[in-house]
């Protein structure tokens, strides 16, 4: 049975807590404006729209007749499209075709004679492997006169912010909630920030590991706790002296009989069976670290960054002090190590 977009959501699974959020800031959107809920779905149709409009249309004086009845003239008309829209939220994008082929069939037949019907894919990130994946649904899907549309979570809230700067006066309460929508989105790492940053790390100590292609630290919180980023910059000395790209992370955990398992916590490769392959290579770097290190998975779950594509670096901190913990740096341009050490270079510490 289906359950009321709320604010009280007792969802604990994380998708269905992400579909209560979107849908409760499009249900807020519409509320507060028709209009900007309307501009919202354009935004997200994108070159898809059709004419997408479900505000009321006023006519005056139009001729109304058909073979049964006779002509008549109403002084006034009220007309309304109506418009069904189904959303499949993933946190990654695993579209199966036969979950949207089910969605599309209901959507069909349930609603036959509804003027829009649309079937949004929210996901994380966009690959045109998704595309591929469904072409013979999408396809089927314009032959049945319904829009199959992928959105990532980007376009999602780049939709909801463009409308609400458009149609929504400053100062409303949704022009704070957004803010915070967004902010949680990038927590839960569904916006693409991650692409554009580097994680700066004090690791002068644990040098060998970095020439071995992994950092290490302990899995905790606190001064150890990292957030998601593409690059990683090993420091010391007041210098950066190695960049890397992050391959991912995974955690080693050693369980009672003695056994290390390794376990993904997230990935920056978009390829088949990554996770397996990320669990593999760092279960074969962890074999060539020093025996306290090892000794240290007693104590404590250790977090391993497979670092790949490592160059030499000397791009010096000139300010005074050094750091404690890694800092990060947002709004990184360059997508290879290479092209970000010459981004570097002209960094202001």
């Amino acid at each position: 049975m289906g359950r009321d977009i709320s604010l009280f959501s007792d969802f604990h699974q994380g998708e269905n807590r992400i579909t209560n959020y979107c849908g409760l800031i499009l249900k807020m959107i519409y509320q507060e404006s028709p209009v900007a809920f309307q501009e919202t779905i354009v935004n997200l149709l994108g070159d898809l729209n059709t004419g997408f409009d479900i505000l009321p249309v006023f006519h005056q004086q139009e001729k109304k007749s058909s073979s049964k009845t006779a002509k008549s003239i109403p002084d006034l008309i009220l007309r309304q499209s109506s418009f069904n829209i189904y959303f499949e939220v993933k946190t990654t994008d695993w579209f199966y075709e036969d979950q949207v082929n089910r969605h599309l069939n209901n959507l069909v037949e349930e609603f036959k004679n509804a003027d829009n019907k649309i079937l949004f894919l929210l996901t994380s990130e966009f690959n045109n492997d998704i595309r591929d994946r469904l072409k013979e649904s999408i396809s089927t899907a314009e032959e049945k006169n319904t829009i199959i549309q992928i959105v990532t979570f980007e376009e999602f809230i780049s939709a909801v912010k463009e409308a609400s700067d458009k149609y929504i006066e400053k100062g409303r309460y949704i022009n704070s909630v957004i803010p915070e929508f967004e902010e949680f989105l990038d927590r839960s790492w569904l916006l693409p920030s991650w692409k554009h940053t580097i994680d700066v790390t004090p690791c002068g100590a644990t040098i060998n590991e970095i020439k071995k292609g992994m950092y290490i630290c302990p899995a905790t919180s606190g001064a150890y706790n990292h957030t998601r980023s593409k690059f990683f910059g090993a420091y010391w000395g007041k210098s950066i002296r190695f960049i890397s790209e992050i391959s991912g992370i995974v955690i080693a955990q050693k369980a009672e009989n003695g056994c290390v398992s390794f376990s993904v916590q997230w990935s920056n490769i978009d390829e088949p069976n990554a996770a397996k392959n990320l669990e593999k290579e760092a279960q074969e770097r962890f074999q060539n670290v020093e025996q306290w290190r090892k000794d240290e998975l007693d104590k404590t779950n250790l977090r391993i960054f497979v670092l790949d594509g490592t160059i030499d670096t000397n791009i010096e901190k000139k300010s005074k002090g050094g750091i404690r913990r890694n800092i990060y740096w947002y709004d990184i341009a360059s997508n290879t190590v290479s092209d970000l050490a010459s981004e570097l270079e002209n960094k202001d510490w």
